[in-house]
């Protein structure tokens, strides 16, 4: 009896410690995605808290990691940054949007020369982190308030057709902008220039 007992105990024993594993293999993959939806919260509390303000001769670094981080420039566009952002003038904007001391989002236009008072937005980029979270949004708003409150008449963002650049394009028409040209082969074969274009004035 003691032997059948003890044998029956051990396989009470063996079915707790397996169903105790069970548990823990269904439960750990839920805590894991309630930590992820925790932390995705957390981002987009804070990025509703991020400063969107000029960009300060400090900032070079933070910008050129962001750029990097955000995956859609090339080496040759991020490594003309420094020279480009070192000689900004009172003819271009360049904005940063900036959370707990990192910046999250770069945003840079310029005035086009021979034209009546429009601009292009050379540059628009946001830390992978921080991506779909509405900063593009705000960064392409405060441009566009700008350029308004200086009376100026369009604003220009050029793109390409090529698939990482579709959350591009689908953020600029939500935010009204038109598609006005489409140039095959502009930046080199088989990568085509897309325009869209917004009336400011």
């Amino acid at each position: 009896m003691r032997s059948l007992a003890r044998t029956v105990h051990l396989k009470q024993i063996d079915r707790g410690h397996q169903s105790q594993s069970f548990l823990r293999q269904r439960t750990i993959p839920k805590l894991d995605n309630v930590y992820k939806r925790i932390a995705k919260k957390t981002i987009l509390i804070q990025h509703t808290m991020a400063e969107v303000r000029d960009a300060k001769d400090n900032d070079l670094k933070g910008i050129a990691a962001c750029i990097l981080s955000s995956g859609l420039f090339t080496a040759d566009e991020i490594g003309a940054v420094p020279e480009m952002f070192k000689h900004r003038d009172s003819k271009q904007i360049w904005l940063v949007a900036e959370c707990d001391n990192t910046i999250v989002g770069v945003s840079y236009a310029g005035s086009l020369e021979l034209t009546d008072r429009s601009w292009n937005l050379w540059m628009l980029g946001v830390h992978e982190e921080y991506q779909r979270m509405g900063i593009g949004s705000r960064l392409v708003n405060h441009v566009e308030e700008r350029l308004k409150s200086e009376r100026q008449r369009m604003l220009i963002i050029d793109t390409t057709q090529k698939e990482d650049q579709a959350g591009a394009r689908a953020l600029y028409s939500k935010l009204g902008y038109d598609q006005v040209a489409r140039i095959p082969d502009f930046y080199e074969d088989g990568t085509e220039k897309l325009t869209f274009i917004k009336r400011l004035s």
